[in-house]
């Protein structure tokens, strides 16, 4: 479970990168194809997914779930994935 005090306040920093690690629920999920909105995923975040790696998503999307306000799909793939804020360290030229 994640600290939605710390995930709230890295919201804020533009220098935080939210990313989803997927929990073995949502491994289970896209293995079984029985849900319709985990089928709806691209197979390149299946594939991701499957593969135990994390992806990189919009800060706006996890205030919009811890808020309740993101459309059905998007709560319930992240309610399956653990929540990661990792410093953007990047330089950018």
């Amino acid at each position: 479970m994640f600290d939605k005090t710390h995930i709230r306040n890295a919201i804020m920093d533009s220098k935080a990168v939210m990313y989803l690690l997927p929990k073995q629920e949502i491994k289970d999920a896209i293995v079984k194809c029985n849900d319709v909105d985990i089928n709806a995923l691209s197979k390149e975040v299946k594939m991701i997914f499957l593969e135990g790696n994390g992806m990189s998503v919009e800060n706006k999307m996890i205030a919009d779930y811890l808020d309740n306000t993101l459309d059905k799909k998007n709560t319930k793939v992240i309610s399956m994935c653990e929540i990661r804020v990792v410093q953007d360290t990047s330089t950018i030229i």
